[in-house]
């Protein structure tokens, strides 16, 4: 498919929408103008044209808004020549191999990606500013040669000119959002937009599919087809990697209230203990799965059209791709501040850091092992020196059941609460582990372990002593272990579905609910609950909507009881004697599958 066909058809996808928009209101005026002259009932009459010059309004503005100029910010760290004269040389050189123009700024973003854009003008006839953004995960993880045939797919584009038709796929995916958002989930003008708007998808989707094998070839032709494929190969393994860091390192710590001064540099380190791993991810076959709403062919596809080209003996360049940069660690450190906002968190380096969120999270876990003991023993706040006496006591059973797990899982939480006791005794300290989990090690050096014991105390309480013993010879003190928090928070919780305009007493609220707890946030308005549900998780940390919203810990419910099947109506019995009524309406909105189900199965596990 050439680019005259793909703009030609991109084009007439893009007149199809304003021509659907336009003639919606014509139709909506048409309707006004036959209700005046036929209706004997003039009130009614002009109630009906209100609505429908409502309708004929509503899509021009969305038709406005998306026209609209908007101002193109570049988001990333520019990369000038003097901060990588070599990386500006094989662009301007590769530039010139699949002859294009070269992109007039590189940037540096903190994706796992590569791209470029043009802020290309009147529908993509006029050139543009070109810009290639380039990730700092692929340069820590590609070879130069890699990154070289990333550059070359990426100019490819430019030499397609894919670039200039992206403005028209962006503006008509834009004129269908900005007018189908401003129609009610159930008005059959948005179920028309919608369907317009998936055939668009489908059909510029398949554009771009075929773009990117195209992009492949000159890849293939300029760095080489065996460098071309590598490449492909390691962007799933840089992704898998970038992924696993960023959920167990910097994510982990953002939750506990921490930052690392140096993402870019922790990942750096995060790839070199881990070559094992890595080579695991890679001997796994490329992915293969494929839909038709997908963007990009499957990995698998590229690679076997990319096999069918002739291989160029070529002299390798196997340095890191960071070598293409002056000071890599500086530059990644001016991109990474624009990546990522870590707002108030305390800023640490590594070797701090990992102690500091370790401790915290400890605590987290703790605590609920702490709160659940004193409901059990029916007094203040706990600790681990109350776990043990209810150990002791053969009340290990009962603890558990509070603790809504079982025994093997009681001994998790345990063992837990003697890391965190030793820790705040001063007899051991949490190690930064590159390789694999963070380990806890002794005063005297070695790993701390004392799972055994912990085993024997859970299952007999005539063990019990035995630990305790045990513990006061290593110089820990039962008595450090201390409880923090009196209510859990949702630091951790992961939203899991959500239910909008759901009654809680006689307010209505939009309910998510995470593997922890549920948020009640206040819903403001009756209709378009789903979109409003994203919009509350879009905005930030699921423990920021918990905390300005009404929060309630599974660990707070004492039992439940379904009422209603549909809409669901639940009786929450709290611990503290009240009780709470949740109730559905005909109006509720979902966001998720079986939303239903999984509610009512949810609530009734609580009683497990």
């Amino acid at each position: 498919m050439g680019i005259r066909l793909r703009a030609v058809i991109a084009l007439l996808m893009l007149i199809g929408i304003y021509v659907l928009s336009l003639a919606i209101v014509a139709g909506a005026g048409y309707a006004g103008y036959a209700v005046w002259t036929h209706s004997s009932h003039g009130a009614a009459a002009g109630k009906v044209s209100l609505l429908l010059a409502g309708i004929g309004v509503t899509v021009l503005i969305g038709m406005w808004k998306a026209l609209a100029p908007r101002p193109s910010v570049p988001h990333g760290h520019p990369v000038t020549e003097a901060d990588a004269p070599e990386l500006w040389a094989q662009v301007r050189a590769l530039a010139a191999e699949v002859r294009t123009r070269a992109p007039d700024e590189i940037r540096m973003i903190g994706d796992v990606n590569a791209a470029v854009s043009e802020d290309a003008r009147f529908l993509g006839l006029k050139a543009g500013r070109r810009t290639l953004y380039v990730g700092a995960p692929l340069l820590l993880t590609l070879t130069a040669d890699q990154f070289r045939s990333v550059l070359a797919h990426e100019l490819g584009h430019y030499s397609g000119s894919d670039t200039r038709l992206s403005g028209l796929t962006y503006l008509g995916r834009e004129t269908l959002i900005q007018i189908g958002s401003r129609f009610g989930r159930w008005n059959p003008i948005n179920w028309l937009l919608r369907g317009y708007f998936r055939l668009y998808l489908l059909v510029t989707h398949a554009i771009s599919r075929r773009q990117e094998l195209l992009a492949d070839e000159f890849s293939a032709r300029v760095a080489g087809r065996d460098t071309a494929i590598a490449a492909l190969r390691e962007l799933p393994v840089a992704d898998a990697a970038f992924d696993t860091y960023l959920r167990h390192y910097v994510s982990w710590a953002a939750d506990h209230g921490y930052a690392p001064t140096d993402v870019m540099g922790g990942f750096r380190e995060f790839l070199a203990a881990r070559p094992d791993q890595l080579a695991k991810v890679r001997a796994e076959p490329a992915p293969e799965k494929h839909s038709r709403w997908d963007s990009h062919p499957p990995i698998a596809e590229r690679v076997r059209l990319l096999s069918a080209f002739g291989s160029a003996h070529r002299v390798a360049d196997t340095r890191p791709a960071t070598a293409l940069l002056r000071d890599p660690g500086a530059l990644m450190l001016a991109a990474e501040r624009t990546a990522f906002d870590f707002g108030t968190r305390q800023v640490l380096s590594w070797s701090e850091l990992i102690p500091a969120a370790a401790v915290a999270s400890s605590q987290h876990v703790v605590d609920r092992l702490y709160r659940a003991a004193a409901r059990v023993a029916g007094t203040g706040p706990g600790g681990l020196g109350l776990v043990f006496d209810l150990l002791a006591a053969g009340r290990a059973p009962e603890l558990a059941t509070r603790l809504r797990t079982d025994t093997d899982d009681l001994g998790e939480y345990v063992t837990a609460a003697i890391r965190a006791t030793a820790v705040a005794s001063g007899a051991a300290s949490w190690e930064l582990n590159w390789a694999g989990p963070f380990r806890l090690r002794g005063a005297d050096g070695e790993l701390f372990a004392l799972g055994f014991l912990v085993t024997e105390a859970v299952t007999d309480p005539a063990s019990v002593p035995a630990l305790r013993a045990r513990l006061a010879e290593r110089g820990i003190d039962v008595a450090a272990g201390v409880q923090a928090s009196a209510r859990a928070d949702a630091r951790t919780a992961e939203p899991l579905f959500g239910i909008a305009n759901v009654k809680l007493g006689e307010a209505e609220h939009d309910l998510i609910v995470t593997d922890e707890g549920l948020i009640f946030a206040s819903s403001g308005k009756s209709d378009e609950g789903t979109a409003r549900m994203s919009e509350l998780l879009a905005a930030g940390p699921v423990a920021e909507l918990a905390a300005r919203s009404r929060w309630l810990p599974f660990e707070e419910i004492a039992s439940t009881r379904v009422m209603k099947e549909s809409p669901v109506q639940v009786e929450l019995t709290l611990h503290g004697g009240g009780t709470l009524l949740v109730k559905e309406t005909w109006g509720s909105e979902y966001l998720g599958k079986k939303v239903q189900r999984n509610f009512r199965e949810l609530m009734e596990s609580l009683n497990d």
